[in-house]
């Protein structure tokens, strides 16, 4: 008897049937932030029993190794250093409709890890011209009743006004990530295309490229650079300090004004240059 027009139905089925496998990480969440070392729980649960596992962290396997302990559950603390941290758990675990009897699946989880207390070494201050004779003014991340705002405030030359800069993409590379040493995890993001917008204190994540920032020294004696966004178009995000009384640091369109003119001060040495690292 023929049966292939009974299989195909089947056949047909069977990405649905996989799909209805499932793999949840209850924890940690997507974009949590953490303290640094070995506490930070991991939970998995499947919706069949576990046949393999693996977990890793930016790629290297965890360790120590999380284990199985439950037929459908994945737990236990992750060892993870300050940074961004991406997560990936990997299964492979019965099902009974699948091809083969099992399914493989995998989910993912971008954190953000901080020290116990404030970053450890010597960090850098964002200075705007002095005016006029008027103290320097800095980048300082604010807590106010509504979040955490990125605004202009006079330099304290402390946690409030320094910052990490983070170069990406190798030594001599212009572009980098901008976190708060005050609020750590938290790095300059351009949250909205629209000019004049304000910019966001968001968890730090260096593949986001709304996070990624160029330097470009301007010409001139003065030793001051324009900071672009590279996730938007060429030029249509410098940072800018806002207008009073809050100064907010906004995104507005590159013109190298005053207002778009920044220098940085190593904390350690005091020398300021056009370049943060």
């Amino acid at each position: 008897m023929n049966t292939r027009p009974l299989l195909a139905p089947w056949l047909a089925l069977m990405p649905l049937i996989t799909a209805c496998s499932s793999l949840t990480v209850v924890e940690p969440r997507d974009g949590s932030i953490h303290v640094a070392g070995p506490g930070v729980p991991l939970l998995a649960r499947t919706s069949g029993d576990i046949r393999s596992h693996s977990v890793t962290v930016n790629g290297q396997a965890a360790s120590p190794p999380v284990p199985r302990t439950a037929p459908r559950e994945i737990s236990g603390a992750l060892n993870l250093g300050y940074g961004s941290q991406k997560i990936v758990v990997s299964t492979t675990m019965d099902c009974a409709l699948c091809s083969g009897g099992s399914a493989s699946l995998q989910a993912e989880r971008q954190v953000c890890v901080r020290p116990a207390t404030r970053y450890p070494g010597v960090f850098v201050t964002a200075l705007g011209p002095a005016v006029g004779g008027a103290s320097p003014q800095a980048w300082g991340a604010v807590p106010t009743a509504s979040g955490l705002e990125a605004r202009v405030v006079p330099d304290s030359a402390g946690p409030l006004v320094s910052w990490r800069f983070t170069r990406l993409a190798g030594a001599f590379s212009e572009v980098g990530v901008i976190e708060s040493v005050e609020q750590p995890c938290r790095c300059l993001r351009s949250a909205s295309p629209t000019p004049g917008s304000p910019l966001e204190l968001a968890t730090c994540d260096p593949a986001d490229p709304l996070q990624r920032w160029q330097f470009l020294p301007l010409p001139g004696p003065t030793r001051e650079a324009r900071v672009q966004n590279l996730g938007r178009s060429v030029s249509d995000a410098c940072i800018t300090e806002g207008p009073p009384p809050e100064k907010r640091l906004i995104q507005a369109v590159c013109q190298d004004s005053p207002p778009q003119r920044w220098r940085f001060r190593d904390n350690a040495s005091s020398n300021i240059s056009a370049m943060p690292w």
